[in-house]
C-alpha cells in the first residue's frame, strides 16, 4: 500500500470517526433540550386544559370533559393520552377508547410526589406529566406524551450532518490527494535520487518543488552527501598515505634487513680474512725476527705491536657490525657487553634493566633495538658530559617500553635537528623505531640531561613477537 493510499484511508477514517462524535454529541444534547422543551410545553398545555374542565366537572358533565380532551389530543400529535384521576383516585374521564389500562392506572395512583414520570411502552418511551385541577380539589390531569417527534426531529438534523459531513469529506479528499501526491511525487525523487546514489549512479539532483520538511529533508540528505563525499576522499587519502607509510616501513625494514647483512657479510669477511692474514703476518714476523739483527728486531716488535692493536681495532668493528651474542646468547646478554665494554673505554656508568621476555623476540626486531640503544649511548658518549646512563627495556600493558637516560647537560632538541651534521643520529632512531611501529620521544633540558623513549606494540605484525 502506497503513502498517497494511507494519509487518504487515515484522512476518511479521521473525517467519519469525528463527523459521528459531532453527531452523536449534537443528538444527545438536542434529545435532552428536546426534552425539557417537550416538557415545559405539556405542562402549559395541561394548565389551560386544568381550566378548561373545571366547569364541566363541577356540573357532572362527563361527555363535555371527553370531548375537550380529545380535541387538545388531536391538536397536539406528541400526545399519546390524557386522563384524569380524582381525587378519590378513581378515573373520571380518558382519551383510551378500548378502556384504561390497569399498569398505567396502577402507575398514577402510585405516583404521589413527582409530576414527571417515564416508562416504556409498545409504542416506546412515554412521559407522564401530573398537573393537578384546582389544587388538587377536583384530582389530576395526566398527560402522556411520546418522543417520536422528537426522534423525528433529531434524525432530520442528524441526517443532514452525516451529509454536510460526507460532502466536507469528499472535499478534505480531494484537497488531501493533491497534497500527498505533491508530497509524495516529491518523496519519489528524492528515493529515487538515493537508489540512484547507493548503486554508484551520477545522476543530476531532482527538482523538489515543496518548501517544506521535504525540501528540508533534500538538503540535509544533500548536505549528508557531500559531507559523506567529502570523508570519503578524506578516507583515501588517509589510506593512501598509511599505504605509503606502510610501503616506506617495508622498504626501510627491507634495507635495514640488507644492511645487516652486508654488515655480517663484512664482519665475517674482517673476522675470517684480514684478521687472520694479520695474525699470519704477525706469525711470519715472529719468525724471521730471530734473524734479525737488535734494531731490526726493535722495529720487527714495534710493528707486531701495531698489528696487534689493529687486529684488536678490527676485533671490536667486527663486533659492532655483528654482535656475536645477538645471535647465540639474544638481545639482553649483547647489550650487558656492549655496556660493559663502554664503560671500559669511557667514564660513563651503565645501569642496565631487562624485564621482558626474551625467548618470544624477534631477531630482526633485537638487532634494530640494539641498534637503537648503542646510537643512544653513541650519542651520549660523543656530545655529553654525563658520566652516569640508565637504560631499562620491560613490558607495559601489551607494549615494549624503552627508555635511555643520562645525567649530562642536555641541549636544545630543534636547534640540533635544525643542524643537519648534529641530528642524523636521532632521525636514525625514529626511523628505525617506526620501521617497527614504535614511537619515539626524545626530550632535553639545559642542566636536566637527556631522556630516549620508544614505546613498541607487542605484536606478529609489528615482528616483534
Amino acid at each position: 500500500m502506497s503513502l498517497k493510499t494511507k494519509i487518504l484511508i487515515i484522512n476518511i477514517f479521521s473525517i467519519f470517526i469525528i463527523t459521528l462524535g459531532i453527531a452523536l454529541g449534537i443528538k444527545i444534547i438536542l434529545t435532552q433540550n428536546l426534552e425539557d422543551r417537550l416538557i415545559l410545553r405539556t405542562n402549559n398545555i395541561a394548565s389551560t386544559l386544568s381550566d378548561s374542565v373545571i366547569e364541566p366537572l363541577l356540573s357532572d358533565n362527563t361527555y363535555s370533559v371527553h370531548q375537550i380532551l380529545l380535541q387538545y389530543k388531536e391538536n397536539n400529535p406528541e400526545i399519546s393520552y390524557i386522563n384524569i384521576i380524582g381525587s378519590q383516585k378513581e378515573v373520571l374521564c380518558s382519551t383510551f377508547s378500548d378502556g384504561f389500562p390497569k399498569e398505567l392506572y396502577l402507575l398514577q395512583i402510585s405516583n404521589t410526589g413527582s409530576d414527571t414520570e417515564v416508562f416504556s411502552s409498545e409504542i416506546g418511551k412515554i412521559i407522564d406529566i401530573k398537573y393537578p385541577i384546582a389544587d388538587g380539589s377536583f384530582g389530576y390531569i395526566h398527560i402522556g406524551v411520546t418522543e417520536k417527534e422528537i426522534e423525528k426531529r433529531i434524525q432530520e438534523i442528524i441526517e443532514k450532518i452525516l451529509l454536510f459531513g460526507f460532502f466536507i469529506n469528499l472535499l478534505a479528499s480531494v484537497l488531501l490527494y493533491k497534497l500527498t501526491n505533491s508530497i509524495t511525487n516529491d518523496l519519489k525523487k528524492l528515493t529515487l535520487y538515493a537508489k540512484s546514489i547507493a548503486i554508484g549512479n551520477s545522476v543530476s539532483q531532482p527538482d523538489i518543488k515543496a518548501n517544506d520538511e521535504v525540501k528540508e529533508l533534500f538538503t540535509s540528505f544533500r548536505h549528508m552527501l557531500m559531507s559523506l563525499e567529502m570523508s570519503s576522499k578524506e578516507e583515501i587519502k588517509l589510506i593512501t598515505k598509511l599505504k605509503d607509510e606502510e610501503r616506506k616501513r617495508d622498504l626501510l625494514k627491507k634495507t635495514m634487513e640488507t644492511l645487516e647483512k652486508e654488515r655480517k657479510r663484512i664482519s665475517m669477511e674482517i673476522h675470517d680474512s684480514v684478521m687472520q692474514n694479520l695474525a699470519s703476518i704477525n706469525i711470519m714476523l715472529k719468525i724471521f725476527q730471530s734473524r734479525l739483527n737488535k734494531q731490526e728486531k726493535s722495529e720487527i716488535e714495534n710493528l707486531q705491536k701495531l698489528i696487534e692493536e689493529t687486529i684488536e681495532d678490527l676485533r671490536g668493528i667486527a663486533r659492532n657490525l655483528r654482535p656475536p651474542q645477538l645471535e647465540k646468547l639474544g638481545l639482553k646478554s649483547s647489550l650487558e657487553s656492549f655496556f660493559n665494554e663502554t664503560e671500559k673505554r669511557h667514564n660513563l656508568k651503565i645501569d642496565f634493566k631487562f624485564s621482558i621476555n626474551e625467548e618470544k623476540l624477534d631477531w630482526t626486531w633485537s638487532i634494530n633495538t640494539y641498534r637503537i640503544i648503542q646510537e643512544a649511548i653513541s650519542n651520549i658518549v660523543k656530545h655529553t658530559s654525563a658520566d652516569i646512563a640508565i637504560v631499562s627495556i620491560k613490558e607495559i600493558d601489551g607494549k615494549i617500553e624503552i627508555d635511555i637516560r643520562d645525567n649530562g647537560e642536555g641541549f636544545d632538541i630543534e636547534d640540533t635537528l635544525n643542524k643537519k651534521a648534529n641530528r642524523l643520529g636521532i632521525v636514525d632512531m625514529r626511523e628505525r623505531a617506526k620501521t617497527y611501529g614504535g614511537q619515539f620521544n626524545i626530550s632535553s633540558t639545559k642542566g636536566g640531561g637527556t631522556v630516549v623513549r620508544i614505546s613498541f606494540p607487542k605484536s606478529k605484525k609489528n615482528d616483534i613477537g
